[in-house]
């Protein structure tokens, strides 16, 4: 702030001595400074200080333009608040943090679901298919490969395991012609 140096004479005359121009200067920037900053929340003046710097600026020209006095910039420096309102300020953005780590946790597990009910229902329809194409060949065919390949594994000491007929699964060893039972 300078004051316009063709009308000091004026500016003397209005506005008194130094300490006078300087406590009125130092007054109606206390309350500009409080009329503007009161406009945007405590966030907003951390976030937006270019925005409170530039009110700053045009009310307090508007000000100490009827004095004659020039307002070159209003440069923010910093903005200092009580500890417990700091704590505060940063509660909230964690609580904001969390609250939008949990929002995409949620939308993922939604996903994680969709993915997996969309899987179940493929694998049910090939099972309905292949229930569709099963016709007694194809289920003597897939005896005779179930039987083949525990053959091809057998070691030969073991003593193999033998699944009845009438269980509904397919017998390694078709006991049922040994017994006169049907498979």
């Amino acid at each position: 702030m300078r004051p316009d140096a063709g009308k000091i004479g004026e500016i003397y005359a209005n506005v008194g001595s130094r300490d006078q121009y300087l406590a009125l200067v130092d007054k109606t920037l206390q309350d500009v400074v409080k009329a503007s900053t009161a406009k945007f929340t405590a966030e907003e003046l951390v976030t937006k200080r270019e925005h409170v710097a530039y009110d700053i600026l045009q009310n307090l020209s508007n000000q100490m333009e009827r004095y004659n006095l020039i307002i070159q910039s209003t440069p923010i420096q910093n903005f200092q608040f009580s500890p417990e309102f700091d704590a505060a300020i940063e509660a909230k953005n964690i609580a904001m943090q969390d609250k939008l780590r949990a929002q995409q946790r949620y939308e993922q597990t939604v996903i994680d679901q969709k993915a997996e009910l969309a899987k179940r229902e493929v694998e049910a329809k090939a099972l309905e298919l292949k229930k569709a194409a099963a016709t007694p060949q194809l289920v003597e065919l897939a005896r005779i490969d179930s039987f083949n390949n525990w053959v091809a594994k057998w070691d030969g000491k073991s003593t193999p395991q033998v699944v009845l007929p009438d269980t509904g699964m397919i017998p390694m060893m078709d006991l049922g012609s040994m017994t006169g039972a049907k498979a």
